[in-house]
């Protein structure tokens, strides 16, 4: 007898044989039951999780003359070649070759024929989603009004893909990844039938591998099989199917733990030098680490791990945030390899970093020491006077102190030695003043207070010279751009309409601004009290002095006729349609 491979051998044959997807099982067994079979099911899900095994369990359902129950009594001749995919009554179709509109009308005109020997006609089309619009377009009317002995079924890893058209013509069942507790049982019920001793780590190990996929898993476990005879070890697996060496990853996790960087190195050499992919030893980690993680998570699931005692040593250098930050970091890792490359140097990175992160600090931990640090230095402050004093004032302050100082010496010359009227006492009295200021110092301990409180009056200079300055038309256009940004920190809503008016005359203290007259509504929001009151401050900030508001509308062109040719410019146009923009301000040399 010829050897049969274990994904077909052991392939489900009913529907209380599937595994993992009771839920579609028993919906589609209930619906042979009752005889309410929809025209078309659609079947998505990932690779290996049963959908062909499901659609054809089905069509066995509907055509095996002895079903009992909505199951299939896989002794016929009709349940035997469905199960070989040899029944004329039930059609394969493979959606990725066979995508074009001929192969669809194919389909389209077998359905008018009625089946040989079965009371259904079934359709079965695997990745359905490779056929072509067209393709899809000649289905619709058949999918949609079939004849009453034809019946669709279609599976698809990807329904994102199908038309909605398709899928509203269709009962949809979801196919979800199989756990691993599911395909660990029926792991060991095949190591059963075919007499081969596993231990349930090896098998707990290949259900992992597969991630979610049935099929999947017995293949691998088809392959160990061929490689380890009656009796499998974990370290068979290493060499059957490359699995990582739970060695390797232990002594790596040890290395990231206690910071042990060439420990780090040391054990990805091991890795890399026994053939392992740097993505696989990736992959690994991130499972090993997502493991402790939900281990550290779930006080009360912690028994149930297998490595409960490595987790429990290392829980101590591990803790939750570290985790938290280690879990991210090798997540992150993938797409940085899948753009940039260099997958061993990347990895290599990654893990030193991992070890470095011992250093890092929770949120909290950081927040407390802040804090503690804080506490003294409130408490600083009060010497800090005397601290202050100790040095004496810095040189720089002082300096321009005493230039102004000098200022108030006509003061004492004034009431003394005026009225001798004689020249040489008004020397003798100069010598006699320059002592007197030097115990002006032991006064001024205190004055410096003055000065710091006093700091804000260099402002003042802005003042004077402008009191000095007269101003004229050309200066008050020339810092109107200043004028604008003070008048914006008050109010950006007036910056924006004080930027169309225009200074056009300065008469002494009266400013005339200038508003296009199309735009009346601009006029009286720049004379209203607050918006003159906002408009005062930035004139007097700017140029010292507080000016008087005359606003005019202006008639004709004067105005509008700038703004317009701009608007007009074909490469201004190109421009703001380019960026979107629009035209905030045009401005006129009047000059």
């Amino acid at each position: 007898m010829s050897y049969e491979v274990f994904t077909l051998k052991y392939r489900p044959r009913s529907f209380g044989d599937v595994v993992g997807q009771q839920a579609v099982a028993e919906t589609l067994k209930k619906a042979v039951q009752s005889g309410r079979v929809a025209n078309a099911y659609l079947f998505c899900g990932s690779r290996g999780v049963g959908k062909t095994s499901m659609a054809r369990i089905l069509a066995k359902a509907l055509n095996c003359p002895e079903v009992r129950d909505g199951e299939p009594c896989n002794r016929c001749e009709i349940c035997r070649s469905i199960s070989r995919g040899e029944d004329i009554d039930v059609i394969e179709i493979d959606g990725a070759s066979n995508r074009g509109i001929d192969d669809v009308r194919g389909i389209r005109d077998g359905a008018g024929y009625v089946p040989s020997r079965g009371r259904y006609k079934l359709y079965i089309i695997d990745e359905v989603h490779m056929l072509t619009i067209q393709a899809f377009n000649a289905l619709l009317k058949v999918l949609e009004e079939p004849p009453a002995h034809v019946k669709f079924v279609f599976a698809t890893t990807d329904p994102n893909n199908l038309p909605d058209t398709i899928l509203s013509r269709c009962q949809r069942h979801e196919f979800r990844r199989i756990g691993v507790e599911d395909i660990v049982d029926r792991l060991a019920r095949i190591a059963d039938l075919e007499g081969v001793r596993a231990p349930r780590e090896v098998l707990e190990t290949i259900a992992r591998k597969a991630e979610g996929g049935l099929r999947d898993s017995v293949s691998l476990l088809d392959q160990v099989i061929s490689y380890a005879g009656d009796e499998i070890a974990a370290g068979d697996l290493e060499q059957a199917i490359g699995v990582l060496p739970r060695e390797h990853l232990e002594s790596l996790a040890r290395a990231i733990a206690a910071e042990d960087l060439p420990g780090v190195l040391g054990a990805l050499e091991r890795a890399f030098w026994s053939g392992h992919d740097p993505q696989e030893l990736l992959a690994a980690l991130t499972a090993f680490l997502r493991d402790f993680l939900v281990w550290q998570a779930d006080p009360d699931g912690r028994d149930r791990d297998r490595r409960a005692a490595f987790f429990g040593e290392l829980e101590e250098q591990m803790p939750l945030d570290r985790l938290l930050y280690l879990g991210k970091l090798f997540v992150n890792l993938r797409g940085d390899i899948k753009r940039s490359g260099h997958e061993r140097i990347q990895l290599e990175l990654a893990c030193l970093k991992a070890a470095r992160s011992r250093h890092l600090l929770p949120l909290e931990e950081i927040l407390q020491r802040l804090g503690a640090g804080i506490a003294p230095a409130a408490r600083a402050p009060a010497p800090a006077p005397a601290a202050a004093a100790r040095p004496a004032p810095p040189v720089p302050p002082r300096a321009p102190v005493e230039r102004p100082i000098a200022a108030p010496r006509p003061r004492p010359v004034s009431p003394g030695p005026e009225p001798t009227g004689s020249g040489d006492q008004g020397q003798a009295a100069a010598p006699q003043l320059e002592p007197r200021p030097e115990p002006a110092p032991a006064r001024r301990p205190e004055p410096p207070r003055a000065e710091v409180q006093v700091a804000p009056e260099p402002s003042p200079p802005a003042v004077a010279p402008a009191a000095e300055v007269r101003l004229d038309l050309a200066a008050v256009r020339s810092g109107w751009r200043r004028v604008l940004e003070v008048v914006r920190e008050g109010s950006t809503v007036l910056a924006g309409a004080l930027a169309q008016a225009r200074p056009r005359a300065l008469d002494g203290r009266r400013l005339t601004l200038a508003v296009p007259a199309a735009n009346r509504f601009l006029g009286r929001q720049l004379g209203e009290a607050t918006a003159r009151a906002g408009i005062g401050r930035g004139l007097e900030a700017v140029f010292g002095q507080s000016l008087e508001l005359t606003i005019i509308e202006e008639e004709g062109a004067a105005e509008g006729q700038p703004r317009k040719q701009v608007q007009d410019d074909v490469a201004v146009r190109k421009f703001l349609e380019s960026f979107d923009g629009g035209i905030l301000d045009v401005e006129r040399d009047d000059g």
